[in-house]
């Protein structure tokens, strides 16, 4: 069923996996928020555990392991830190292709929209006036019968092609 240039799928598949990718870009936001945060607390914890380490009531060995913890977090934090930086400019990255997607996806919608409801007006406008032109001179009946099939012949597989695109579309990730 696939062809060449990727899988097919009707538009309202296309929504639903629009609404999963913004769940995706969501999520990996809050994730780097999350990441931001705890090295914010890693260095907070190694913060506490050098002031705690250099209280005058503290023994030599306990001292040393506080130490020694803080020294850990700090280098928790630092490895934390150019990772956080790391998801945060992947997120950005990733928010901005899907955002220009989006748009891209929002404007060929809205010329396929457009398209159709052209050509249908056409089509309503040339049945109207086949419709007043009967009923003014039977006679030419004939005539106008032909002109309106010839105009239907050329919309019609017009509106059907532009429904088949819009219906069946291209997915951009393939």
């Amino acid at each position: 069923m696939a062809n060449s240039s990727g899988p097919l799928a009707e538009r309202i598949e296309i929504h639903k996996s629009c609404k999963t990718l913004e769940s995706v870009v969501n999520i990996l936001n809050d994730y780097c928020e999350a990441a931001n945060a705890i090295v914010s607390l890693q260095k907070k914890l190694a913060k506490a555990l050098r002031e705690s380490a250099s209280g005058k009531c503290v023994a030599d060995i306990p001292a040393s392991a506080l130490n020694a913890s803080a020294t850990i977090f700090e280098s928790m934090a630092e490895v934390d830190s150019k990772f956080a930086k790391f998801a945060d400019k992947e997120c950005d990255g990733v928010s901005a292709e899907v955002k220009k997607w989006f748009k891209k996806l929002a404007k060929e919608e809205r010329t396929h929209d457009e398209k159709i409801a052209s050509a249908n007006q056409k089509i309503k406008q040339a049945g109207q006036i086949y419709e007043r032109k009967v009923k003014k001179n039977p006679r030419d009946a004939a005539d106008e019968h032909t002109r309106y099939m010839n105009l239907l012949s050329t919309l019609g597989p017009e509106v059907n092609k532009e429904k088949y695109w819009n219906a069946v579309a291209t997915m951009p990730y393939s």
